[in-house]
């Protein structure tokens, strides 16, 4: 038998997306096949910004393989 150990790679990124950008990477993101957790998620705007402008992003997430 062959031992199989999960492994795990872990992605942090950072950047500017719009509101539906960020809503469709996430849809992708879960609509994939291979489990992974979402770590840490931070979600910010300029005070200053206009009602169109970018959020600015931080994600962590964690996927895990044979």
């Amino acid at each position: 038998s062959i031992n199989k150990e999960l492994q795990d790679i872990k992605l942090t990124m950072e950047t500017g997306v719009s509101f539906d950008n960020l809503k469709q990477f996430m849809a992708d993101l879960f609509s994939q096949r291979r489990t992974k957790t979402i770590d840490s998620i931070i979600i910010s705007r300029d005070k200053e910004s206009s009602g169109s402008s970018n959020l600015n992003v931080v994600l962590t997430i964690n996927g895990f393989f044979l």
